[in-house]
C-alpha cells in the first residue's frame, strides 16, 4: 500500500513538472510574439517617416489600434490558456487526492478489522483459560478443606513513626497450596479489601466485620494493638473461608498470579516494615 501511494505521488509530481514546462514554453511564445510586434512597430515608424505628416499620423493611429487589438487578443488567449491549465491541474490533484484518501481509509478499515479480530481472539483465549482454570480449581477443591488450600497468619505488627503521626503495619503471611509470601498492610488497606469484596458478594461480606478503629491513645496501648492483630487475622480467615468455594469469588482461583491480578491486597508491593 505504501509503494502504491509513493507511485501516485511520483506521477503527480511528473505531471506538475510537465505542466510547468508547458507554461514556460507558452511564456516564451508570448515573448516572441511581443518581440515581433515591436519589430513591426519599428518598421511602421520607418515607413511613416517617408510619408506626409497627416498620412503618417493617420497610419500611426491605425497601426496603434491594430497593435493594441493584437496585444489584447494575445493577452486574452494567454489568460485563457493559463486558466485552463490551472483548472486541469486542480482537477488532476483533486483526483489523486481523492484516490489517496480512499486508499488510506481502506487501509485504516482493514487494520481496524484486523485489530478487532485480534482482540476477539485474545478474549476467547483468555475466556478459555479462565474456564479451564475454574474447572481445575473446582476439581481440586471438591475434596480439600480450607486449611489444605489456604493458610493466613498475622504473626506480628510494626509501629512506624513513633515520634510523630504513628501508625501500625501488620505482617500478613500467606500460603496458597505450595506458594508462600508476605505482605505488609495498614488497617486502612484491610478496610479497602472489605469494600472491594463487598461490591462482589455483599450478602456474605456484610456479616464479616473488621475490628473497630483505634483512637489516638490506643495507638500506644500494646494490649489493644495485640488484640487488633488477632482480630485482623480472624477477619481474613473468615473472609476467605466463606468465599473460597464460590465461583464468583476471587478466592475461587488457586493460582497466585490470578489472585494478585484480582486483588491488590495480596500483591507484595512495597515493604512497609
Amino acid at each position: 500500500m505504501r509503494a502504491e501511494q509513493e507511485r501516485i505521488l511520483a506521477e503527480t509530481a511528473e505531471r506538475l513538472r510537465q505542466a510547468e514546462q508547458l507554461a514556460e514554453e507558452h511564456a516564451r511564445s508570448v515573448q516572441a510574439a511581443q518581440e515581433r510586434v515591436q519589430e513591426e512597430r519599428r518598421l511602421r515608424v520607418e515607413i511613416e517617416a517617408k510619408t506626409s505628416e497627416d498620412h503618417a499620423a493617420k497610419t500611426r493611429e491605425l497601426e496603434v489600434e491594430r497593435l493594441r487589438a493584437v496585444e489584447a487578443q494575445e493577452q486574452a488567449r494567454h489568460e485563457r490558456e493559463l486558466r485552463e491549465e490551472e483548472a486541469a491541474r486542480s482537477a488532476q490533484l483533486e483526483l489523486f487526492s481523492n484516490q489517496h484518501r480512499k486508499q488510506a481509509k481502506e487501509k485504516e478499515e482493514a487494520l481496524l478489522a484486523l485489530e478487532l479480530e485480534r482482540q476477539k481472539s485474545e478474549q476467547a483465549a483468555r475466556a478459555a483459560v479462565m474456564d479451564l482454570q475454574s474447572k481445575l480449581t473446582a476439581r481440586m477443591q471438591e475434596h480439600q478443606s480450607f486449611d489444605e488450600i489456604w493458610e493466613i497468619r498475622i504473626p506480628k505488627y510494626y509501629v512506624r513513626n513513633p515520634q510523630g503521626s504513628r501508625y501500625e503495619v501488620f505482617e500478613v503471611n500467606i500460603r496458597l497450596y505450595q506458594d508462600k509470601w508476605k505482605v505488609y498492610r495498614r488497617y486502612s488497606e484491610f478496610e479497602a479489601l472489605r469494600e472491594q469484596l463487598k461490591s462482589l458478594l455483599p450478602g456474605i461480606v456484610h456479616y464479616i466485620k473488621l475490628p473497630p478503629k483505634n483512637t489516638f491513645f490506643q495507638h500506644k496501648d500494646e494490649k489493644f494493638l495485640e488484640n487488633r492483630r488477632i482480630e485482623l487475622e480472624k477477619f481474613l480467615i473468615e473472609l476467605i473461608s466463606k468465599m473460597y468455594q464460590l465461583a464468583k469469588s476471587p478466592f475461587f482461583q488457586t493460582d497466585r498470579s490470578l489472585l494478585m491480578q484480582a486483588i491488590s491486597f495480596f500483591r507484595p508491593g512495597e515493604n512497609l516494615r
